[in-house]
């Protein structure tokens, strides 16, 4: 019988305040501007009273109490908007009140208040729709952020680097403008994207621009033609895409079946070149001659 007292003696002295004080809510983080609650509960037992505070960056913003005499559990919410980039601080305090006396207790902790971030946008400032070929043209992106924090622009050619320095930190900036020139006709395609400060990208935007190539002009004359004696063709030729190649003269009696070749001159990748050749008529009677002087382009045009 003594040994169950002593039992029934050892469970009442636990019935003491009994500390559970922790968060119920605490986000690690809220977006600038959105609303967010804090709460924090503590319970105990065999308690007179028992009050739970929470301190915001260290002033009081919010109390709650309570009493009883079984297991009391007290609830304190506060609920706020915050602004900025910014940490803030939070305290929770909990006092109670038993025959023992009266005991503190306290846990902190912090929510991390951030700006969202807006991925920048990009579009093209200088984008022709086509070039000549051999013509020098520049291609360049503006990047815009309206949280500040841009740092590149990049523009690519056919997926290959182009111009990759420009950009910097802000709400706007520029690729570099870079020249290009194509010595072909065809396509061209080029890339840009911007990037800010937390690593977000715009949408890859494409431009394609068509190269086109103009066929050469040419213009010859000659002097009366005379049996026996040498007559001079003079040509002049022009190409407006300065990719000019080579000219052929050829010659032949009016009516006859064959062509004779007088033979080619020209200056490579120039924009003009005049030239002459010579023909020995070896017909004695009176004749007609036609002459033909094609100009050629890199091209082939």
């Amino acid at each position: 019988m003594k040994k169950l007292l002593l039992l029934a003696a050892a469970v009442v002295g636990l019935t003491g305040p009994l500390f559970g004080l922790s968060w119920a809510s605490l986000p690690p983080s809220a977006q600038s501007g959105q609303a967010y609650t804090v709460s924090a509960s503590h319970g105990a037992s065999g308690i007179y009273g028992m009050n739970v505070q929470i301190l915001k960056n260290g002033a009081y913003v919010a109390g709650n109490g309570g009493s009883g005499t079984g297991y009391v559990t007290v609830t304190t919410t506060y609920s706020t908007t915050d602004y900025g980039n910014q940490t803030v601080s939070y305290q929770a305090n909990a006092q109670v009140s038993s025959s023992t006396g009266t005991q503190n207790i306290s846990i902190y902790g912090s929510v991390n208040v951030v700006v969202p971030n807006t991925a920048p946008t990009i579009n093209w400032v200088q984008n022709p729709s086509s070039a000549q070929v051999n013509q020098w043209f520049a291609i360049q992106a503006h990047g815009n952020d309206v949280d500040g924090n841009l740092t590149n622009v990049f523009v690519w050619r056919e997926w290959v680097p182009f111009a990759f320095s420009g950009g910097g930190n802000g709400y706007d900036g520029y690729s570099d403008a870079n020249g290009y020139s194509q010595a072909t006709p065809g396509t061209v395609t080029f890339m840009a994207q911007a990037q800010d400060r937390n690593g977000a990208t715009s949408p890859v935007i494409y431009h394609t621009i068509n190269i086109t190539n103009s066929a050469p002009t040419v213009s010859a004359s000659s002097a009366s033609v005379y049996a026996g004696q040498p007559v001079s063709v003079s040509w002049s030729a022009g190409d407006p895409d300065g990719n000019f190649s080579y000219v052929n003269v050829w010659v032949t009696q009016w009516g006859a079946p064959y062509w004779d070749y007088l033979g080619s001159g020209g200056a490579s990748g120039s924009k003009s070149w005049s030239g002459s050749a010579n023909f020995n008529p070896n017909v004695p009677a009176t004749n007609s001659y036609l002459f033909v002087v094609r100009a050629v382009d890199s091209a082939g045009a």
